[in-house]
């Protein structure tokens, strides 16, 4: 009678091996103009690449044939206790038979001196860096048994499924005996072991881009035939659904459709990288998103991938691209799935695939749209999370930057290492806001190397606001927005501080304002995001900037750099009737603002851009706003600047510290954004009880943003792998942190 051996509780080995071979099956199908365009560009033998793809497919599991392994999978199967010590991952026993069978491929026809089809095989479920961190306790393991019918069985299907495809799976006897079982890792990997020296005989960026490939290929069907995903057919079409979208929203605000804006048209008509841009409420994210489908469909099968600076954007936007294009197409991920714990802990217990895999998936860009923050597309660059996967996606992808102007001159440095990256293996950009300086535009269209321009110029002339500059802190405006408020206006207040943004929040408290800023955790903040668009009187910080549909009679707002104040005052009298009395008030900025926006080698930025405003005329136009800019901007050489060229190094350096392929598991400073505080995602400790009991997706409502060295010093102990923080927290004000708030004295 045959043995059955399995590879999840409820799935047969073979099972299990045939779906993943069908989900690479598609993926081929799906990336095949990708692979093409890569093989050419660096010189690969397609069909080779293929084999060692198939090759990395069908003994990815192989491991699991360890008798250990197969005794933990019946007695999870029969709900009996099991003694984990008598394993061993079978990631390093699956790295070992792969290891032989690439020598005979690679003898055939080499792909690269580096054993890349082996190193994914291993790296497949656990990070893999060079002290092996995640595979500690294997040193004390003792030689795992193997079940010899296990592997015939195991070596026969992958030859059946080389077979499929015409090929011959290379020869290897099923040999039991693996005296050390993480030994040939170790030698590969480690500080001392031959990789590094294996990549100076090949070009390092060729070796990784090919190491992409292979295993974000692997993880990606491996996660789809594990977790069941859905395949999504390649996005078609979509102009037709965001030309319908605009007409709607025209007939909402009680304005007339008549037609596309010039600019819109051509923005959709662009093949290829581009710049643009346009004031809020000008139509700008529609015509990017237009952008992206045409350019998604020269791709062939290419993904959509727009980005945004804070993740109220990114939930806005989602929703926006869900109700026009379809939810299930759609995908909002979330930099909070850090905090969950998602393959570091024993498999029996984590591998829950139909819950891993709606936080896996849109995180690694896999759907056709995806809605996310700059943060998951920069932190693949060093090496961080499902980095493979997502740099598999973002390669045959339309990438749209929005909202430019929100990011320092250190993530700019980011954003200019990756789009050099990702240029290379084809990725279309389009870089958008809606003022950006000159000299902005002259490094970004340079690193796109393009001079496709598109500008909306037919509101240069519009106005929206009167502009009154206060020589006073905002706080002393208590007095205009109790007016404001007893007239019936719509009042948003702009702090450059969530401590300020909260003391404000107290201190006007008899006006029942609505307090929204990046310390709520992500269920209130969906609350809250419900509030705004009702609400008499909001106070915010810049979290409230960007790509969110909102419009109020009158701004109040702390001094800010130039591009950020204007991307401001488009949230008062969005749609700019001239009938409606829309008020901005600038105020000078609070100390507090010096840790937002005064960077190292422009402490001048604020007070310049105050003065700026103050002798600038009071109707300002969309043409004044712009020009007032670049004369704020003007001389500061961005390419001069110390945090931008140091973000450009430090991408490249981590990516060779972690010899280009290795996982980054111990670089705290690999961060998105440099601030004075680094930040980390956490739980507050509060909620411990309540977000243990919850399944992993539902755990990411519960997460925050804190200071690192706050968590650091407040963290309790762990769970799940999550990290708990012990800080306040109120529902209405966030995160409270101590030594933040001065003593309120009521304003009202």
């Amino acid at each position: 009678m045959k043995t059955e051996f399995y590879a999840k509780t409820d799935q047969t080995y073979q099972e299990h091996i045939e779906a993943v071979y069908r989900a690479w099956g598609d993926l081929l199908e799906e990336r095949m103009e990708l692979l093409r365009r890569l093989s050419a560009q660096f010189g690969f033998d397609l069909e080779r690449f293929l084999k060692g793809s198939l090759l990395s497919v069908a003994l990815h599991d192989i491991g699991k044939m360890s008798i250990a392994f197969q005794e933990m999978l019946h007695a999870k199967r029969g709900g009996r206790d099991f003694d984990f010590s008598k394993g061993c991952r079978h990631e390093l026993l699956s790295f070992e038979c792969a290891a032989r069978a690439w020598e005979l491929l690679n003898a055939q026809t080499p792909l690269s001196h580096v054993p890349l089809e082996p190193l994914a095989v291993a790296a497949n479920h656990r990070p893999i860096d060079s002290d092996l961190s995640f595979f500690e306790k294997e040193p004390a393991s003792p030689s795992p048994a193997i079940s010899k019918s296990g592997w015939e069985q195991a070596l026969t299907l992958a030859a059946d499924l080389f077979r499929c495809r015409g090929w011959e799976l290379p020869h290897i006897e099923p040999d039991t005996d693996f005296p050390n079982p993480r030994l040939s890792l170790q030698c590969l990997v480690t500080i001392e072991g031959s990789l590094r020296e294996l990549l100076q005989r090949d070009d390092p960026v060729r070796v990784r881009t090919l190491y992409v490939l292979l295993k974000g290929i692997l993880q990606h069907a491996d996660w789809h035939a594990s977790g069941k995903a859905v395949r999504y057919s390649p996005f078609h079409g979509g102009e037709r659904e965001v030309v319908a979208e605009i007409e709607a929203a025209c007939r909402t605000q009680g304005r007339r459709f008549q037609g596309l804006f010039a600019f819109q048209k051509a923005l959709a008509d662009t093949s290829g990288n581009a710049l643009a841009i346009a004031p809020t409420g000008s139509g700008k994210t529609e015509a990017a998103l237009m952008w992206a489908i045409r350019n998604a469909r020269e791709l062939g099968h290419a993904r959509i991938i727009y980005l945004v600076p804070t993740l109220a954007s990114a939930n806005a936007l989602w929703e926006r691209f869900a109700s026009i294009l379809g939810g299930e197409r759609v995908a909002l991920s979330q930099s909070a799935a850090d905090v969950l714990s998602l393959g570091h802990e024993e498999e029996c217990e984590a591998d829950q695939w139909e819950a891993r895999r709606d936080i896996l998936l849109p995180g690694a860009f896999a759907r056709p749209v995806t809605v996310a923050t700059l943060d998951q597309f920069l932190m693949s660059g060093s090496n961080r999370g499902q980095w493979a996967v997502k740099e598999l996606n973002i390669a045959n992808s339309a990438v749209v930057l929005d909202e430019v102007h929100a990011y320092d001159p250190w993530t700019l440095g980011l954003i200019v290492a990756s789009i050099r990256r990702f240029s290379q293996l084809g990725t279309r950009f389009l870089v958008a806001s809606a003022n950006l300086p000159k000299n902005l535009v002259e490094v970004l269209s340079r690193e796109l190397r393009t001079d496709a321009l598109v500008r909306e110029e037919s509101l240069l002339s519009a106005c929206r606001s009167a502009w009154h500059v206060c020589d006073s802190e905002v706080d002393e405006g208590a007095e205009i927005i109790r007016t404001a408020v007893s007239q019936g206006r719509k009042v948003l207040v702009v702090a450059n501080s969530v401590p300020q943004c909260q003391k404000l929040t107290r201190l006007l408290a008899p006006l029942k304002p609505v307090c929204y800023h990046s310390r709520f955790i992500l269920r209130d903040r969906r609350k809250i995001e419900q509030l705004l668009p009702g609400a008499a009187l909001v106070i915010a910080t810049q979290a409230l900037e960007a790509s969110l549909e909102l419009d109020f009679d009158w701004l109040l707002t702390e001094c800010a750099p130039p591009d950020a104040l204007a991307q401001r005052a488009g949230r008062a009298n969005r749609y700019r009737d001239e009938h409606r009395g829309s008020k901005v008030f600038l105020f000078r900025p609070a100390e507090r603002s010096n840790t937002v926006y005064s960077p190292v080698n422009a402490p001048w930025l604020l007070d310049r851009c105050h003065a700026a405003f103050a002798s600038a005329p009071s109707a300002l136009t969309e043409g004044q706003l712009a020009e007032i800019v670049d004369s704020v901007y003007a001389g500061y050489d961005l390419e001069g600047d110390d945090d931008f060229r140091d973000a450009i190094t430090r991408h490249h350096r981590c990516q060779r510290n972690n010899l280009m392929l290795l996982d980054n598991v111990r670089d705290d400073e690999e961060v998105s954004r440099r601030g004075r505080y680094e930040f980390l995602d956490a739980i507050p400790s509060c909620f411990r009880d309540e977000v243990l009991s919850l399944p992993p997706k539902r755990r990411l409502d519960y997460t925050i943003k804190l200071p690192l060295a706050f968590v650091l010093r407040r963290r309790t102990p762990p769970g799940r792998g999550m990290t708990f923080c012990d800080v306040e927290y109120d529902p209405h004000l966030g995160a409270l942190l101590p030594g933040e708030q001065d003593e309120p004295r009521m304003l009202l």
